[in-house]
């Protein structure tokens, strides 16, 4: 029972993580965007700066990955987003050097 219940939650937090709506896209930006703000704060932890790199990068690929595959729904709000996540992965690249 108990890995059923565990499958069905596990499901659900996957389904939740994968959805491309404008509103969960603002959600997921902001909160990478914040945790970027926290890492310039103080001195730039590598291991951080990395983790956070790799976030940026996998929500901008299922951003563009999301556009190519729904290419006949309205997913012109993603362009914004994608270019801003272009922007701040290659800061955090810069940083980097």
């Amino acid at each position: 029972m108990k890995r059923v219940i565990s499958l069905v939650f596990l499901v659900i937090l996957i389904s939740s993580c994968s959805s491309y709506t404008p509103k969960s896209i603002e959600t997921r930006y902001n909160k990478l965007s914040n945790k970027m703000d926290k890492l310039m704060d103080d001195v730039i932890v590598e291991k951080n700066r990395v983790e956070l790199e790799e976030n940026f990068t996998k929500f901008n690929k299922g951003m563009v990955e999301y556009k190519k595959k729904n290419a006949d729904e309205d997913s012109n709000y993603l362009d914004n987003y994608i270019k801003m996540t272009n922007i701040k992965i290659q800061y955090l690249r810069d940083l980097r050097d």
